[in-house]
């Protein structure tokens, strides 16, 4: 009787693991793109972005045409105000990379700053203070585009 029992367990043991194997298996679904993984957050330049910014302020024309290059214009917010590109006369101008004009960056409220001149700790400060993140790029050989792909999630770099 007891041998009886003991086959009837293994068999309902047996059952139960086939059980939950198959349902196991039907549970799996493909991520979708929404839920594959971010490549953010970012680092650049030690600033953490922990998403793709909404606005930009560029405060140097090589930036803006870089931006425009790599799709952003539509994140345009803000230029400098010596800016010689076409077709931006439309977007209030903040002041240039060596003086900055914090009152209408604030105005602006960009998600970041980019600029290509440290600016000085005052106005950092007062841009913290506003939310703004500040984005000090070097132009190298290969200009600024390898550094602001990262701002799309399209590459990550090497060394930030």
């Amino acid at each position: 009787m007891y041998k009886i029992i003991l086959k009837q367990q293994i068999v309902l043991f047996g059952f139960l693991l086939i059980l939950c194997a198959v349902l196991s298996g039907c549970t799996y679904q493909e991520q979708s793109s929404e839920q594959k993984a971010s490549p953010f957050p970012v680092v650049i330049n030690h600033i953490t972005l922990y998403g793709e910014p909404e606005s930009v302020v560029s405060l140097a024309d090589p930036i803006t045409e870089a931006l425009q290059s790599l799709g952003f214009s539509d994140k345009l917010a803000g230029i400098n105000t010596d800016c010689e590109l076409e077709g931006l006369d439309e977007l209030p101008a903040a002041g240039t990379a060596e003086q900055p004009d914090i009152t209408a960056i604030l105005e602006i409220g960009p998600d970041l700053l980019i600029t290509n001149i440290p600016l000085p700790t005052g106005n950092m400060e007062k841009l913290s203070e506003g939310g703004v993140k500040v984005l000090v790029l070097s132009e190298d050989e290969s200009g600024y585009e390898p550094l602001l792909k990262q701002l799309a999630g399209k590459e990550t770099a090497e060394n930030s």
